[in-house]
């Protein structure tokens, strides 16, 4: 897969649904986007989408993939034209610019979320860029090290899943532990797992604070964004 087509973009774009409802799409990529919205959709319904880039309509149809009540649903594009993903792929590339020339002006927090199922952090992502904090995304912890390293002082907060191809959560937060330039950045774990496991206690000893530990079947996304924006605020405040 062309890798322009996996890069997501948190943004602002008001979007219509079956000509009936209107909602504003917090991110988008060729593929997707995820989109908040009052009124209930079902998983697996097929909807029409509406949505304007650049002054050109794009209408297509798209599977509701997942929903959360008071959050929105994240969609999936279902015969997008090429000349329609293309205008998104160059709408993600400007918007990008724009936020990399403006980001030492916004005042946002800017937090790196690692996770390799980009269905399951949706939610999460989307309420966090209401709170008025950015999100930039990795797949897996080879690619979240490039992403510190490009930003340098840029980002203010790690969010990682643990289970993950390539380099998993354990590992990155050993090499962000161990690492003079990134040992003081906070880390949050946002995973699937069970209170009391041998997983607690290895990530203790790798060094994160046990309140910065989130199972993610039992985290309400609203106040998971509340605690992230207060782990950012007290780290700054050192």
């Amino acid at each position: 897969m062309d890798k322009r087509l996996e890069e997501r973009e948190e943004i602002r774009l008001a979007v219509n649904i079956n000509g009936i409802h209107n909602g504003q799409a917090l991110d988008i990529s060729p593929e997707g986007m995820f989109i908040k919205i009052p009124v209930e959709y079902k998983v697996g319904a097929l909807v029409t989408l509406r949505f304007n880039i650049n002054g050109v309509t794009i209408q297509t149809k798209a599977l509701i993939r997942s929903f959360r009540p008071g959050v929105g649903a994240g969609v999936q594009f279902q015969g997008l034209s090429e000349a329609g993903e293309d205008r998104i792929i160059d709408f993600i590339e400007q918007n990008k610019k724009k936020h990399e020339a403006g980001s030492s002006r916004t005042g946002r927090a800017a937090v790196l979320l690692v996770d390799d199922s980009s269905a399951t952090v949706e939610p999460f992502a989307a309420q966090l860029f209401l709170a008025d904090i950015d999100v930039i995304r990795a797949r897996n912890g080879v690619e979240a090290i490039k992403k510190l390293e490009e930003s340098g002082s840029g980002i203010d907060l790690v969010i990682t899943d643990l289970l993950m191809p390539v380099m998993d959560g354990f590992r990155l937060i050993h090499y962000i532990k161990g690492s003079p330039k990134f040992s003081r950045l906070p880390v949050v774990v946002l995973s699937s797992f069970n209170k009391g496991t041998d997983d607690i206690q290895r990530l203790s000893a790798l060094g994160v604070d046990a309140g910065h530990i989130f199972m993610r079947q039992n985290s309400r996304v609203a106040e998971f964004a509340a605690a992230i924006a207060r782990i950012i605020k007290e780290s700054k405040n050192r």
